[in-house]
């Protein structure tokens, strides 16, 4: 009686793997809904390949809306894909903030070598926090918005609560023109 279940259950999965791979392969909308974006894990880091169309769309303006007291925005860096932001407080320290589109040809990368890495979820989106393992290394807090095909990433010399705190409070600040 198991024998047979698991011959129907092999049936089925072998049926499933090659109505998915035809359709793959006869259909580009759904090879690229399915490999929008690939994740490569080495000893050294998570590397995120992305898939799909080139976004012909102006990259929107966000920003974090509650920065920890005394740090204010002091460099912005904009391409068409990617945005890197810059916020210091009066002592030096320092928040790096980018965002960028997930689309053919870009890539995140992040070195693990020093850090341990926690699942968590900025508001309903999941993320990856990488928290560093040497006081005074940058900690790292990822995640993605599939609804905006934006990835976000926050680095600090902070707790993951207060990562969290940042993350959460990264508002869209105007549509691009």
């Amino acid at each position: 009686m198991w024998r047979q279940a698991l011959g129907r259950a092999a049936a089925f999965a072998l049926v499933c793997t090659l109505f998915f791979g035809s359709v793959m392969a006869v259909s580009p909308t759904a090879r690229a809904a399915v490999m929008r974006w690939m994740v490569e894990l080495s000893e050294y880091g998570i590397t995120y390949w992305y898939t799909g169309e080139q976004n012909a769309e102006p990259m929107p303006r966000y920003e974090i809306t509650a920065p920890p007291e005394g740090f204010v925005e002091v460099e912005r860096n904009e391409t068409s894909a990617l945005v890197d932001i810059v916020y210091e407080n009066q002592d030096g320290d320092v928040i790096w903030f980018d965002y960028g589109f997930m689309q053919q040809g870009a890539l995140a990368n992040f070195v693990t070598e020093d850090a341990e890495a926690f699942d968590v979820v900025v508001d309903q989106f999941d993320g990856i926090f990488f928290q560093a393992l040497t006081p005074g290394n940058l900690s790292t807090l990822t995640w993605i918005d599939p609804d905006t095909n934006i990835q976000f990433a926050v680095d600090g010399c902070f707790e993951l609560s207060d990562f969290l705190h940042i993350a959460e409070s990264v508002s869209l600040y105007k549509t691009p023109n």
